[in-house]
């Protein structure tokens, strides 16, 4: 199973991951705490290039490359991201079907109805992430199409993909929940400083999220793959010897 440690160690342990999260929380910031037109432009510019970066991320963790968090390159991070947003987008408009279907189940017990319903949005999540699971091997968007393929990884995506929701969260109420109560006696929340913090967590998360898609992707493709690589190999390999030997 794929490990939020290993993701973590992975991607932050490395030299200058910490700067860059600070780095990319400008943007964020920027788009975040402004009001004109030109801010929330920045912002959306800034999502979308992080977006692709994670993509190329998640391609440098499967694709095991020496760096793992990719430097500045916005022509690579702006095809990364449009190429997997259009690869995504049918599987998210199933994954909402899905999600739309959920909300007409209504149990009289309010604890149970927004169970279902957080059950509804991590079973409609795991369609597009499944589709992102694929496309982060190779970034080849006519590999997503495989819906066989889809199928194939969708249950494991489902389950790893809430066993990180879940523990982000444990944790997330240890870490920010200390921030929260620091901020609430001492600075408030209607400044600047909390922003963009918050904006430096969101982008921290990315970072983690895409470590842990490309762990997922491994598990699901690329593991199978290679060993079924290496059986061929070894049959074909008998094969020569046994017809070397007959001869």
């Amino acid at each position: 199973m794929a490990s939020i440690k290993e993701a973590y160690d992975s991607t932050m342990k490395e030299a200058f991951a910490g700067i860059k999260v600070f780095l990319w929380a400008i943007p964020l910031y920027i788009g975040m705490s402004g009001e004109s037109i030109f801010s929330k432009l920045i912002g959306i510019v800034a999502a979308i290039l992080l977006f692709g970066l994670c993509i190329t991320l998640a391609n440098n963790v499967v694709t095991k490359k020496p760096t793992i968090v990719p430097g500045v390159n916005f022509i690579e991070m702006l095809i990364n991201a449009g190429l997997a947003i259009l690869c995504s987008i049918p599987y998210a408009l199933v994954g909402y079907l899905v999600y739309w279907g959920f909300t007409f189940i209504q149990v009289p017990s309010p604890t149970w109805n927004d169970t279902i319903h957080i059950l509804g949005g991590l079973l409609a999540a795991a369609f597009p992430l499944s589709a992102l699971a694929i496309f982060v091997r190779r970034k080849n968007p006519f590999e997503v199409l495989d819906f066989k393929k889809i199928s194939y990884g969708y249950g494991e995506v489902f389950l790893d993909s809430s066993y990180f929701v879940v523990k982000l969260t444990i944790v997330s109420i240890f870490t920010i929940g200390f921030l929260i109560y620091i901020f609430y006696l001492f600075i408030g929340f209607q400044n600047s400083l909390w922003t963009y913090l918050m904006s430096a967590v969101a982008v921290f998360y990315a970072f983690l999220g895409a470590n842990y898609l490309a762990q997922i992707s491994e598990e699901i493709y690329t593991f199978p793959e290679n060993e079924a690589n290496k059986k061929r190999e070894k049959e074909e390999i008998d094969k020569i010897l046994t017809t070397h030997e007959e001869k």
